[in-house]
């Protein structure tokens, strides 16, 4: 998925930005499995803001995306077919799920 201001945290296995198709910051964590997948949940801009003022809350909220999974309420859907409800199935076989990626980022 395209994520405009795109910010990594390599060693927390997660990122940040904004996905203009969706008009909505996004936390995309990769969970390492057999096969590396990403789960994608939402946060405010304030959250993504995080980044320049805050890293260690980022690296909170991050940490509790991970630890409620799919039943956090902020889960948007997974890579991971399984991860995801019918609705969010349909949203990830969906024309914005399968953007290109944005290849610029910065790391935090």
């Amino acid at each position: 998925m395209y994520l405009e201001g795109q910010k990594v945290r390599t060693d927390h296995f997660y990122k940040v930005g904004y996905c203009p198709d969706l008009d909505k910051y996004l936390l995309v964590i990769t969970v390492p499995y057999a096969i590396y997948y990403d789960q994608y949940y939402t946060i405010s801009r304030a959250e993504y803001s995080l980044w320049e003022s805050d890293v260690e809350k980022l690296d909170l909220l991050a940490k509790e995306c991970r630890n409620n999974n799919i039943h956090s309420k902020r889960f948007l859907y997974s890579d991971r077919s399984d991860e995801n409800t019918e609705e969010q199935h349909d949203f990830s076989r969906g024309e914005i799920a399968r953007k290109r990626y944005n290849p610029d980022f910065q790391r935090i």
